[in-house]
């Protein structure tokens, strides 16, 4: 059979056919492209980010909110005679041998993120430390439902952070950090945020909102909240007239320090206690704006709800314008048990241990045991009382005293230019006086302190001694040359009339009478002074 070929008609009829092919396949193509369009719509609707420009967003943290890390007053007498602000704080005293404290439970409010806004003026925002981290977490608002889109670990510095995130979306944030240089974990759940604290940092948090508009500047500014219990202990020798310590040691007694987990999107700390473990460390002490008051540097925390904290005290040793006084040793160590802590676990909890000069109570009067001193070494807290004198001796003109006069025979001679009453000045401030007349007319029978050696002592209704000793007198006009160091002679805060004052006089060899006894002197000369409590 013989064929033959139109060769225009072969190549119309492939044409067709290789466009049917074309049709085809990019029919099917076109399809494909279709559905992917169509998933992508729907993906968006429930998980994706908005499609457009990215919108910055500059992030730092302005501050930490809280009263935590607070420098401390440079006024250490107001520290001394402060008390807590807790409201329910309760004071508790011991008394021992030759000294006694009070224990307080101090409490610092953290306010919580959701009272933030009418926080108390007091509290003080201190900046984040330039190399310390935190992390933020990004949720896009979906109606009821916040979709998680981005993270970064940041670390803070003096410029704000770019983050560039989608626009024309209503972002929820979340923040959280140690306060400290390691790495910022991420939830490994980021539909439900948990992040566990430490018992060796801080845990702080903030959150809010943001909305990306491509023609705003936005701008997030993180202020961190504590929300979880620093624990602090606090000791203050301002009250025994401490110039400084010579030696103080104590260690924590199974201070329960615990973890648990946070929850971000709910901002708060599940009670479930995750790991714990009772501390029994020594505390390490630094000064706290005196040197006589010193505060624990241990980077302490616990989400355990602390209803006290005990400290053992091995040695307390201060100094006292020269001498060194011991009022706790190893041989007889003091624990100080600190109750009195509310249940709330965003809080500071500190544990402070006031030590208190210890007097000898005669009718319902506390005597101090040793005499009135001006220390001009310690500008601070110059107003002291002596340790007791147990024997017949003269002191330095800073221990003389004008009738009812604030300074000392040292700097006024024989002046007064500044009438008041020293003890007064004692701290805490108002809570000591000069004795009265009847104050002195109220001891009891003197004993001399056999062997007689120049002191006398009244029994006092708690078991105490309240000495006096003969220290003599300045009577020389603009001197302070001490004479008749046979007698002992203090004054009462009782005039006589224009020029002469009220004063008890003591003799070495105690009883009634000479060794005991009233007397009136001239104002002007240099007296010794034994303060004596209000009532």
């Amino acid at each position: 059979m013989i064929y033959s070929f139109n060769k225009k008609s072969i190549t119309k009829s492939n044409n067709i056919y290789n466009m049917k092919i074309f049709c085809r396949k990019y029919f099917f193509t076109y399809l494909l492209l279709l559905s992917y369009m169509f998933f992508i719509a729907c993906k968006r609707e429930d998980n994706s980010p908005s499609t457009g420009e990215a919108v910055g967003v500059e992030i730092s943290v302005s501050g930490i909110n809280n009263t935590l890390f607070q420098t401390a007053s440079s006024q250490p007498t107001t520290k001394a005679s402060a008390k807590s602000s807790a409201s329910n704080t309760a004071e508790h005293i011991e008394k021992f041998d030759n000294f006694s404290w009070s224990l307080t439970a101090g409490e610092d409010e953290i306010a919580s993120p959701a009272t933030k806004a009418t926080a108390s003026p007091s509290k003080k925002a201190v900046s984040m430390q330039t190399g310390k981290k935190y992390r933020i977490l990004f949720y896009e608002v979906n109606g009821a439902n916040e979709i998680f889109r981005a993270s970064e670990e940041i670390t803070a510095s003096s410029s704000r952070y770019l983050m560039k995130l989608a626009p024309n979306i209503t972002y929820k944030w979340y923040a959280y950090s140690y306060d400290d240089t390691g790495s910022i974990p991420l939830p490994t759940n980021t539909s439900d945020p948990q992040i566990e604290t430490r018992i060796d940092a801080p845990f702080l948090f903030d959150q809010g909102t943001v909305t990306t508009s491509p023609a705003a500047e936005h701008r997030v500014d993180i202020e961190f909240e504590h929300q979880i219990t620093k624990v602090e202990v606090k000791v203050d020798a301002l009250q025994v007239y401490a110039n400084n310590f010579v030696s103080l040691a104590a260690n924590f007694v199974q201070l329960p320090l615990s973890t648990s987990a946070f929850s971000l999107k709910g901002g708060t700390l599940n009670p479930t206690i995750l790991s714990s473990t009772d501390y029994n460390g020594s505390v390490l002490f630094a000064n706290d704006g005196s040197l006589a008051i010193q505060k624990s540097t241990n980077v302490l925390y616990t989400s355990t709800v602390l209803s006290h904290i005990d400290v053992k005290f091995t040695e307390i040793t201060i100094n006292k314008s020269g001498t060194n006084v011991e009022l706790v040793n190893s041989s007889a160590p003091k624990t100080a048990a600190v109750g009195g802590f509310g249940p709330e676990v965003n809080k500071l909890k500190r544990a402070v241990i006031y030590l208190k000069y210890k007097g000898g109570v005669i009718q319902n009067g506390e005597w101090a045991q040793g005499i009135l001193y001006y220390d001009p070494t310690d500008p601070a807290n110059p107003y002291k009382i002596s340790e007791p004198f147990m024997v017949g001796q003269t002191h330095d003109c800073n221990y003389y005293w004008n009738w009812n006069s604030l300074l000392p025979r040292s700097i006024t001679k024989d002046a007064n230019p500044n009438p008041g009453d020293p003890c007064g000045e004692v701290l805490p401030k108002g809570t000591w006086r000069t004795p009265t007349k009847t104050d002195f007319l109220n001891l009891n029978i003197a004993h001399a302190n056999n062997p007689v050696n120049g002191a006398v002592y009244f029994d006092a209704d708690n078991g105490e001694r309240v000495y006096f000793h003969e220290a003599g007198w300045v009577t020389t006009s603009n001197s302070c040359i001490v004479g008749n160091t046979d007698d002992g002679i203090y004054w009462s805060s009782d005039s006589y009339n224009t020029n002469w004052a009220w004063t008890l006089e003591i003799d070495e060899r105690g009883g009634t009478g000479v060794g005991n006894q009233t007397v009136y002197y001239l104002k002007d000369a240099g007296m010794t002074v034994k303060c004596i409590k209000n009532k």
